[in-house]
């Protein structure tokens, strides 16, 4: 064999492994990612926050932060006074706000809404999550899509959600609802 048909049968090695090398982390990383998105709305739906918390991606709940604090620096167009935290339903200061990370934030404001609408909190700890089917973009993400399946109380309800995850620091984390 010469030379230059040996570079094209290892070239051509090299890239059939590189596809069957990225096929199997993709078929390794859909369970991981599935698993994530399971407990994250989970412990959404049943009140666990600080575990929803830490399955979120930080660039979203850095996005949560940013959009609470911008909230919180205008005017409320009805009254024309300052938006305040008690407007979220948030029993902290502005200043305690600011010095809260990101996932605190996202606690509270989740814990705020559950002491504003305790009856669909109570509806929400009764829900199931099962996975319906997952993929791995080209890009890198998965998208895993749920159905969501509540009692009520005559029959049980259910409908398809779909979360985006991406990889942070070798942990699947969500970073919104998927399109």
């Amino acid at each position: 064999m010469n030379v230059t048909r040996m570079l094209q049968v290892t070239l051509l090695l090299f890239g059939v492994l590189c596809v069957a090398g990225r096929t199997i982390a993709q078929v390794v990383a859909v369970p991981d990612a599935e698993r994530a998105a399971k407990i994250y709305m989970t412990a959404f739906f049943h009140g666990d926050l600080q575990t929803a918390a830490s399955l979120t991606h930080p660039e979203t709940l850095d996005s949560i932060r940013s959009s609470l604090l911008g909230d919180l620096a205008k005017t409320n167009d009805k009254t024309g006074k300052p938006v305040t935290p008690a407007d979220f339903g948030l029993e902290l200061s502005l200043d305690e706000i600011h010095k809260l990370s990101a996932e605190a934030i996202y606690v509270a404001m989740l814990e705020a809404d559950h002491k504003r609408y305790p009856a669909m909190f109570e509806a929400m700890k009764q829900t199931q999550v099962e996975v319906l089917s997952s993929q791995i973009t080209p890009d890198g993400k998965a998208i895993v899509r749920l159905k969501i399946i509540t009692p009520t109380r005559t029959s049980t309800s259910s409908q398809d959600s779909g979360l985006m995850l991406r990889l942070s620091n070798s942990q699947w984390k969500v970073l919104g609802n998927a399109q």
